[in-house]
């Protein structure tokens, strides 16, 4: 509502507008007093024209108030998935306007773990040895993920050899880890880190196909498995690979390689890239893992020891066969379970 008062010598209604804060009520009916007794009103109409002013303003407080009201009953009976999101950013932007710390968003606890948490899971595998000897810096989350608890799907593009292992790596907060999935055509994907805002990645590569030997391989060799890592998702979008670097890891039987490339994206236009990768060869198979990460050219220099942090800490190690690990879900299905255990029921002899 806005204040209204009687104009001098007429009976029309002069409208002065909204009050702009909580003062304005009284200010507007002190000067509306003013300027109807200076226009020719006698004290009677001015008092008048001042009771106006104070309903009007009583009023749109009233209704303010009632507004406000129905609106916090209504946000309190139903608040859906958008809303929740719209709360989320709202606190990080009230956070970082408030001058405090923005709101950080870490991983799933499930994925990345604080590292006494890492060491409790780590002995429950039965490979507490692969903790590492400190903390990581800067705060940051440890992820310990098991993985050949099922057999590679014969679709996988990235097969991880199907042994019981469970490989250990420090990660930023940040960065958003995923792990592979499990259905009844086995297990597909791989264990991976990513900046995607920035171009940062780390990712466990293996191959189940090495027949040779980690300390026989030359500056060549890994510059050959490091093209077979890279090219998982296709060998066109990368050129001018090359290994410039091949030292001894902090863990025992692991290599350190540093490398650059180029990519070719899907706009036409190359992308430089630098990385470092660590490779080890653990398993009664002989597969060769490589746990390599990367980053942008122009990102390189202030990346490196991140990255170099990141593939020092990693580490894998086999389950022992006298640890029992159960799945979340099923990877066999039911019927085949049937049929195993009670052939008869098809006639006996192979399933059809």
């Amino acid at each position: 509502l806005s204040a209204f008062v009687l104009a001098p010598e007429s009976s029309s209604i002069a409208v002065l507008g909204p009050p702009a804060s909580a003062a304005a009520p009284a200010a507007a009916a002190r000067a509306a007093a003013s300027w109807s007794t200076g226009a020719g009103f006698s004290r009677a109409s001015a008092a008048a024209a001042v009771g106006v002013v104070a309903v009007a303003a009583s009023a749109r407080g009233a209704a303010r108030r009632r507004r406000v009201a129905c609106r916090a009953i209504k946000e309190e009976q139903s608040v859906g998935r958008a809303g929740l999101f719209r709360g989320v950013s709202g606190a990080a932007v009230a956070s970082a306007s408030a001058g405090s710390a923005p709101l950080v968003l870490a991983p799933s606890a499930a994925l990345a773990k604080s590292y006494e948490e890492a060491k409790t899971e780590l002995l429950g595998f039965g490979v507490s040895n692969l903790i590492a000897d400190k903390p990581p810096q800067n705060g940051w989350k440890v992820v310990v993920q098991a993985i050949g608890l099922a057999e590679d799907s014969d679709l996988a593009r990235m097969k991880l050899g199907g042994e019981r292992q469970v490989l250990y790596f420090h990660v930023p907060n940040l960065w958003i880890v995923t792990i592979p999935n499990l259905d009844f055509n086995g297990a597909a994907g791989t264990v991976q880190a990513n900046d995607f805002g920035k171009g940062d990645s780390a990712c466990l590569f293996v191959d189940v196909n090495f027949k040779g030997k980690l300390a026989e391989m030359t500056k060549m060799d890994f510059q050959d498995k490091m093209f077979k890592a890279l090219t998982q998702k296709g060998k066109n979008f990368i050129e001018l690979l090359k290994v410039t670097k091949v030292k001894d890891g902090d863990r025992p039987n692991t290599k350190i390689v540093e490398y650059e490339y180029e990519i070719e994206s899907g706009a036409g236009f190359a992308l430089n890239r630098n990385g470092i990768a660590a490779f080890t060869q653990v398993g009664k198979r002989g597969s060769l893992q490589t746990f390599w990460t990367g980053t942008t050219t122009p990102r390189w220099d202030y990346l490196k020891k991140d990255l170099e942090d990141i593939v020092q800490s990693f580490c894998i190690g086999n389950v022992p066969d006298s640890v029992e690990i159960t799945l979340r879900k099923e990877t066999k299905r039911q019927d085949e379970l049937d049929y195993k255990a009670d052939k008869s029921n098809y006639g006996g002899g192979e399933s059809p």
